[in-house]
C-alpha cells in the first residue's frame, strides 16, 4: 500500500503533463473517443452494402473539423467543392432505411437490423449528428457524428441514375 501511496503522485504528474498552460491529456481523451467510436462503428458496418444500382461497402473517415458545417463547406473539405451538396436530418435520414416490411426477403431484414444499429451506435456517442449528400449520379453520403471534438463518420456511395 505505501508503494502505491509513493506511486500515485507521479502516475498524476504524468498524466497532467503540459504543453504550455494547457493540458495534453483532453486532446489524448478526445483522440481516444473518437477512435472508439470509429471502431465501433467499422465493426458494426462490416459486411454492409448500401442499396443502390450498384451497392458499395461502408468506410470510415475523420475530418480536420471541430463542427458540423454547411454542406458548401463539407463538399469543400472532402474534396467535392462545387458539387451539388445537402446537409440531412440524421434521424430523417434513418427512418428510410430502419423500418421492416412484411415485404423484405432476409438480406433487406438484415440490411434494416444493421441500420437500427448502425443508429444507436451513433446516437449513443453523440447529440450532434448529420447526414451529407455530395454529387447527382454518383452520390457520396456520409453519416457523421461530432464525437471528442472530431467530426468522424462513415462514408459510402450511391449510384442513382
Amino acid at each position: 500500500m505505501k508503494s502505491l501511496r509513493l506511486a500515485l503522485p507521479v502516475l498524476l504528474s504524468f498524466a497532467t503533463v503540459s504543453c504550455g498552460h494547457q493540458s495534453l491529456m483532453p486532446t489524448i481523451v478526445q483522440t481516444r473517443v473518437a477512435q472508439s467510436f470509429q471502431s465501433e462503428i467499422l465493426q458494426a458496418s462490416e459486411g454492409m452494402l448500401f442499396p443502390s444500382e450498384s451497392d458499395f461497402p461502408f468506410t470510415a473517415f475523420e475530418l480536420p473539423l471541430h463542427a458540423l458545417p454547411d454542406a458548401e463547406t463539407f463538399a469543400a473539405v472532402v474534396g467535392h467543392a462545387g458539387e451539388t451538396s445537402q446537409r440531412l436530418d440524421f434521424s430523417a435520414f434513418f427512418a428510410r432505411f430502419t423500418h421492416l416490411e412484411p415485404w423484405m426477403d432476409e438480406g433487406q431484414q438484415a440490411f434494416v437490423l444493421d441500420m437500427q444499429n448502425l443508429q444507436k451506435i451513433y446516437e449513443k456517442h453523440s447529440k450532434k449528428l448529420a447526414v451529407y449528400r455530395i454529387g447527382e449520379i454518383q452520390v457520396h453520403i456520409y453519416i457523421v457524428a461530432l464525437v471528442g471534438g472530431r467530426v468522424v463518420g462513415l462514408e459510402t456511395l450511391s449510384i442513382e441514375t
